[in-house]
Parts: structure tokens; C-alpha cells; sequence
């Protein structure tokens, strides 16, 4: 299986020969999030194979996709989080919110001792305990906070916590995946909202900082001790255990699928589909950190003399990501497909997109898969 970390890529393309060409040949362009590169690497692959069409992905961060589509120099750009109130503000165009699909930030580590691989009884930790690592107050993983918690709620409780120093790693510059750390953070721990607060950015006192999430886990695989924030699925593909973390209700769990479609499960839609799904305090099994994935477009497709033909393969597109053949992929990359009210709200807002003030509508055939 692919391992999308060690892969030095500045975009992604589909590739294989398609089902059914489309007459439109020009390239979809887009930017933004890192940590959802494995949902949108798999479903432009498989779009292109489908239809012929190509797509052109651009690796950076939620920031530069939100600035990116405010600017109109893209087609569509992704973020993990929702733009801010100051970022629509500041934007001369209505930029429309489409949900795809949901995952969670997940916490991985790297602790080179018998008892603590991909395949053992993971660590648990608590939200303050998280705070401590990041704040610097707890520097090794045996410190007794830790030793103390998972010998109460560990199945294996023989394992030995090793007298090795704890290396934090965290998204340098701004980031989506932080901003949704953060946003966890603040709920479950009043010390973490009094130091750091939520932001995309934050200065944390130690560690190492990276770029994007695939140099986040990079960092992790080659640091021992190390423990940082990123996807599920750069963890597993590469053989590293993920924690489990105690959420509102009490219920330790990692943020898989399942866990991330629990919290859009207790979670309620909005206008505007910028929600909230971090931290629920409903669902006994519900990730801490769960997100929607979302593709930013432009209400108004007319835009930096793009045609409407070129709109037009970008509704396609958007089109296809919502039908039952694309969601049902998500699953083997452990991403949460949309459940039917989030689904249903993401259809309603692709509808409202628009060429010279017309409604674009889909002419890819999605009915029936």
C-alpha cells in the first residue's frame, strides 16, 4: 500500500486509461491541506480514471487553500477547518463550503521499547496530560502522570514506560490540523486555553516544528521518543501505534472513521456548513478532534476568464465526491464518509453555484452507484 509520507510530491494527478472521456480537457486546479492528501489523492485518481479528467493538487496548508480561492487564482482550495468570520469578510466573492468528508486528528509516537508498537495495547493519554507534553512540564515517558493513568485504564499493564525524553512535534506556520488541535484543546483543557488559546499558528516552548503532515510524520518515524498530532492513516501505513484519548464523556478513543462519524453523528449542520464537530459533549464513542474536509469554491464561477466549461467540470467533480461510489472509498483510507445530513447540506450548497448568475447543474451521471 501506498505511503504517502515519503513520497516527495508537489501535487497529485490521476492517472490510468478512462472510462468514459469528457470532451473538456483542461486541468482542474487546486490548493491546500496536507492532512487530508490521502482522501483527495484518492478520489482524484479515481475520477480521472473515470472521466478523463485531470486534476492538478498543490500540497500546502488550509491557510494558502483559504488564500488561494479568496484570491481566485485556483478552482477550488481545501481546508481541514472552516474559514474564519475576517476571512470572508475579507473576501470580494462568496466562497461556498463543501463538506466531502470527515477524519480525526489522531496522536502518534515513537517509543523504541517492547510493548508499545502498532500491534501492542496503545497508550492513553488524557487532554491535560497532553497539555503537560506540549507545555513542556512533562518531558519523559516515564513520568508518573502518565505511568499512573494507563495502569489504571491500560489493558496491558505489565509494559515498562522508558526513562526516554518526550519530543514534541507540531505543524510550524499556519495549519488547519493545528487549529483543530487547538480547538480540542481549548474545550477539554482550561490550562491549554489560558496558554496557548486556538490558532493555526501557536509557539510551543520545545520540539520540532514541520511544514505540512507529511513531514510532521517523517519527524516522528526518525525521532525516537517523539510524539506529534496527524492522521491515522500516515501512522498506520507506516507501522506506528496511535493513542487513545479520553474524551468528553469519559471513553478513550482514537480518532478512526468510525469514532469521526460519531461526532458528526451528535453534531448539527448549519447554513453555511461551517461547523463545529471537535470535542462533542454527546457520543460516547466520538473522536476528540474529528473535522469536516472541506473543497472551497466560488459561489460565482465567472472569474480570472475562467469558462464555463471549466466550471462546469468543476461541478462535475464536486458532484461525484458526493455520490455513494466515491464516499464508500473513504473507509480504506479511514476517513468517515458523510453522514446523510451533512451529505444532504453539502448537495444543497453545490447547487448555488453559478456561471454569469446561472446554476450550473451536474451532468455527471451519479444516480445510480
Amino acid at each position: 500500500m501506498k505511503k504517502w509520507m515519503i513520497i516527495s510530491i508537489l501535487f497529485i494527478t490521476g492517472c490510468g486509461a478512462p472510462e468514459r472521456p469528457k470532451t473538456n480537457t483542461s486541468v482542474l486546479e487546486g490548493t491546500g491541506a496536507s492532512f487530508p492528501l490521502p482522501l483527495y489523492d484518492l478520489l482524484f485518481r479515481s475520477y480521472t480514471k473515470k472521466t478523463g479528467q485531470k486534476i492538478h493538487y498543490d500540497i500546502q496548508n488550509s491557510d494558502i487553500g483559504v488564500q488561494a480561492i479568496i484570491a481566485g487564482t485556483v478552482d477550488f482550495g481545501t481546508s481541514d477547518v472552516p474559514m474564519t468570520d475576517e476571512e470572508i469578510r475579507s473576501s470580494e466573492a462568496e466562497i461556498l463550503h463543501i463538506p466531502i468528508a470527515a477524519a480525526g486528528v489522531n496522536f502518534t509516537y515513537n517509543i523504541p521499547e517492547p510493548g508499545f508498537g502498532m500491534l501492542d495495547d496503545p497508550v492513553y493519554l488524557t487532554p491535560e496530560i497532553i497539555y503537560k507534553i506540549y507545555a513542556g512540564q512533562i518531558t519523559k515517558w516515564n513520568d508518573p502522570q502518565i505511568v499512573s493513568l494507563n495502569q489504571q485504564v491500560a489493558e496491558d499493564k505489565t509494559r515498562t514506560f522508558p526513562n526516554i525524553e518526550i519530543i514534541p512535534i507540531y505543524r510550524h506556520g499556519k495549519s488547519g490540523t493545528t487549529y483543530l488541535f487547538s480547538q480540542f484543546m481549548a474545550k477539554a483543557s482550561s490550562n491549554w486555553k489560558k496558554r496557548f488559546s486556538i490558532s493555526k499558528e501557536i509557539a510551543f516552548p520545545k520540539g520540532i516544528g514541520q511544514t505540512n503532515s507529511l513531514d510532521v510524520m517523517k519527524s516522528i518515524i526518525s525521532t525516537p521518543g517523539s510524539f506529534g498530532y496527524t492522521t491515522m492513516i500516515y501512522a498506520f501505513q507506516n507501522g506506528f501505534p496511535v493513542a487513545r484519548i479520553r474524551n468528553a464523556l469519559g471513553t478513550y478513543v482514537r480518532g478512526c472513521n468510525f469514532r469521526s462519524k460519531e461526532a458528526m453523528k451528535v453534531s448539527k449542520t448549519n447554513i453555511d456548513n461551517r461547523v463545529d464537530i471537535t470535542y462533542p459533549n454527546e457520543g460516547k464513542e466520538a473522536a476528540v478532534a474529528a473535522s469536516l474536509m472541506y473543497v472551497l469554491v466560488r459561489k460565482e464561477q465567472n472569474y480570472n476568464n475562467r469558462s464555463k466549461e471549466q466550471a462546469q467540470a468543476l461541478v462535475d467533480l464536486l458532484a461525484w465526491t458526493l455520490s455513494p461510489e466515491a464516499q464508500k472509498q473513504f473507509d480504506s483510507i479511514l476517513f468517515a464518509s458523510l453522514t446523510p445530513k451533512f451529505r444532504s447540506a453539502a448537495q444543497a450548497t453545490l447547487k448555488k453555484i453559478t456561471y454569469n448568475n446561472e446554476p450550473l447543474t451536474p451532468t455527471i451521471d451519479i444516480s445510480s452507484k
